[in-house]
């Protein structure tokens, strides 16, 4: 994968679970995934194949709009877990300290934020900056996919 952005459209669930496949092979353990789209965009649909990518269950994936972080656990040889942050309803830097965030970032983990841009000035490490968005005469599944690693 190149510094610059790639670009991926993608028409069905089953294109997203391949790019996952695809993408997967990239991340490391620590890695930070910042999910951008609209309201309803995909962000979610996106964890969910990541987690499927690495040989978990894509069921246990839900938004955390309203628990702020979920984790899911893997039995991966690399990865022991997905964590799914969503920083839309905090409020301050001090509450996403009380959560945890600077220690969960050490953990052997996959780490997955929905409305990144909330708090963008905490990434001021290498992670990868994922943008979902839709076009409505593509259809209800199409997605153009971009992504771009920041700060490397």
């Amino acid at each position: 994968m190149s510094n610059l952005e790639e670009v991926f459209e993608i028409y069905s669930i089953d294109e997203l679970n391949e790019l996952a496949l695809q993408l997967v092979a990239e991340f490391k353990v620590g890695d930070v995934i910042a999910l951008e789209a609209d309201l309803g965009g995909g962000k979610t649909h996106f964890t969910k194949a990541m987690m499927q990518a690495l040989g978990g269950d894509a069921s246990q994936v839900t938004s955390p709009t309203f628990t702020l972080f979920q984790q899911y656990d893997l039995e991966n040889v690399e990865f022991e877990a997905i964590y799914h942050w969503d920083w839309y309803r905090i409020e301050s830097l001090n509450e996403l300290e009380s959560i945890g965030w600077h220690e969960y970032l050490e953990h052997d983990a996959l780490h997955m934020i929905e409305w990144p841009s909330k708090f963008i000035n905490l990434l001021n490490f290498p992670y990868y900056q994922i943008n979902l968005s839709r076009n409505q005469s593509q259809g209800d599944t199409y997605r153009k996919v971009s992504l771009k690693k920041v700060n490397y």
